[in-house]
């Protein structure tokens, strides 16, 4: 991908694939047909766009195999050609070689070469001699076994910084350009580049110095007339800031403990109340409410069985009043209820109504008094029998 100048200026754009074929279209007629995805060049099968730049018409380029091979000519060898031309042949490369990198030529700049092991090495452009478009050019970087192939090039002038090495693992190595040495064409460079044991360089890339400034710290505020700095203002107040912070979240701290113990304490109230009573119940010599409570009712029960019935005898007299009441019911007397009973049992103490029999489930009242009468027509017959025998 690169990005193209809008309005298009007076340049061109050019083309390189991997098996050294070059192309210069210009930009006007790629700015044109933008909208339409023009085809910028015919490709064969078995090869691919590789390398992409602007050039401004009367520059050179270089273009670098795999080899170590290079080749530099002026763009003006090459002319200008239509979105659907093929291009022409801009190195004449060696079996098995193919360009890695094709760059426009900076006069007094440098070719920063690296191989897949990590050798790396600067050869100033001076050592590049001019020649035609087509040829096989000189080495540029010597390869062994021990080096590996080419795999990136860079050009570097007096504005970059250092150079970023690519791994094939996505892991970024930036090298300071004073590390990496710079020695002559037909050399193997030294290894710049710490590459884990299943790792390799795969790109490189030169780094400007404006790239490095988007990514150092913002610069110091300037010191105002009077001889302070916004600075250490704004460092003073943030730091206040902070203090006022920290404070406020004391204050919250403090205050949630209050809370906290307030609501242990409103809690523990009632149980300490309950407690203070007891003791000062104990200390004037009182019982509890329950112990009093069980004394009373004592009373009452011995109360009761010491007082007369309504009969006009005791609690021993009881029997007798029984077989009494039966004899009256034998006779045709009147029949007493449970209700009397329960009062001629308790006495005075309690007054309960006459109680009504109640119905068996799914019966009515009726039958249960039917069913009570005769039980009684039957004791009194009974007991008649008795007194004839």
């Amino acid at each position: 991908m690169i990005a193209l100048p809008h309005p298009a200026p007076d340049g061109f754009l050019f083309l390189v694939t991997r098996q050294g074929i070059v192309k210069r279209i210009a930009l006007s007629d790629v700015t044109q047909a933008a909208m339409a995805a023009p085809d910028v060049m015919r490709v064969t099968a078995k090869d691919r766009l590789n390398c992409a730049f602007v050039t401004p018409g009367d520059g050179e380029v270089v273009l670098i195999t795999r080899q170590g091979r290079s080749i530099r000519f002026p763009e003006e060898m090459v002319r200008v050609m239509g979105p659907a031309a093929r291009g022409v042949a801009g190195i004449n490369l060696k079996r098995g070689d193919g360009v890695i990198a094709a760059l426009p030529v900076a006069s007094e700049g440098e070719l920063l070469t690296v191989t897949d092991a990590g050798f790396v090495k600067r050869t100033r452009m001076s050592e590049f001699s001019l020649q035609g478009r087509g040829g096989g050019g000189v080495i540029a970087h010597k390869i062994s076994g021990r080096s590996g192939d080419l795999v990136g090039a860079a050009m570097l002038t007096p504005a970059h910084a250092l150079a970023a090495f690519v791994t094939q693992r996505g892991v970024a190595k930036p090298v300071g350009l004073d590390e990496i040495p710079s020695s002559g064409r037909n050399t193997q460079g030294a290894q710049a580049v710490d590459l884990a044991r299943s790792d390799a360089v795969a790109s490189v890339q030169a780094v400007s110095p404006v790239v490095l400034a988007m990514d150092s710290p913002p610069p110091q505020p300037a010191p105002q007339a009077n001889g302070r700095v916004d600075g250490a203002r704004a460092q003073r107040a943030s730091t206040s800031g902070a203090s006022t912070r920290r404070a406020a979240a004391d204050s919250a701290g403090a205050g949630a403990r209050a809370t906290g113990n307030g609501q242990k304490s409103a809690q523990a109230a009632p149980e300490g109340r309950k407690r203070t009573a007891r003791a000062a119940a104990t200390a004037a010599g009182k019982k509890p409410a329950p112990t009093q409570e069980k004394e009373r009712s004592l009373a009452s029960e011995t109360a009761r069985r010491s007082r007369p019935d309504r009969g006009g005898g005791t609690a021993k007299e009881k029997p007798a009043a029984k077989r009494a009441t039966a004899k009256a019911g034998a006779s045709g007397g009147v029949k007493r209820t449970s209700g009397t009973a329960n009062r001629s049992r308790q006495g005075r103490l309690i007054e309960d109504p006459p109680a009504e029999p109640k119905p068996a489930a799914g019966k009515s009242a009726a039958g249960a008094a039917a069913r009570g009468e005769g039980k009684l027509e039957r004791v009194s017959s009974v007991r008649r029998g008795r007194k004839k025998r």
